[in-house]
């Protein structure tokens, strides 16, 4: 193992970097914690919420079932692409906002009241 200048000069450096990062670092470390979630946290959340609106859309709503149903009946018809796939699509959109507006009303009506009173109860109680 060689022990000359350069090898101190190398370790002596290394040294003074080390310990200027760790006095810069010190009032850092004094700040008051952060109280409450941060910014990209919630940004993080809502992102993930809206990727999940397609699945709930599929899911908690008649739009599969109108979609097969139109597009059995342009089958029976003996079309296969008259109706393109966009237009049985955007129906079955349309016919499920129509289906669930009475539903999305009664969740408004009852959300509403239920925070203009101020209770904690369930809202879809």
């Amino acid at each position: 193992m060689k022990t000359g200048p350069r090898t101190t000069d190398h370790g002596l450096r290394t040294l003074l970097v080390f310990s200027f990062t760790l006095l810069t670092a010190l009032p850092a470390f004094a700040q008051a914690p952060a109280l409450g979630v941060s910014r990209p946290l919630i940004l993080l959340l809502v992102l993930a919420a809206l990727a999940l609106v397609p699945f709930v859309i599929m899911m908690a709503t008649s739009f599969v079932k109108l979609a097969v149903v139109l597009a059995l009946i342009r089958n029976a018809l003996g079309t296969q692409q008259v109706p393109p796939n966009v237009v049985v699509t955007g129906l079955a959109l349309v016919l499920t906002v129509y289906i669930m507006a009475p539903v999305g009303i009664e969740v408004y009506e009852v959300a509403k009241t239920t925070i203009n009173q101020g209770t904690n109860q369930p809202l879809l109680s």
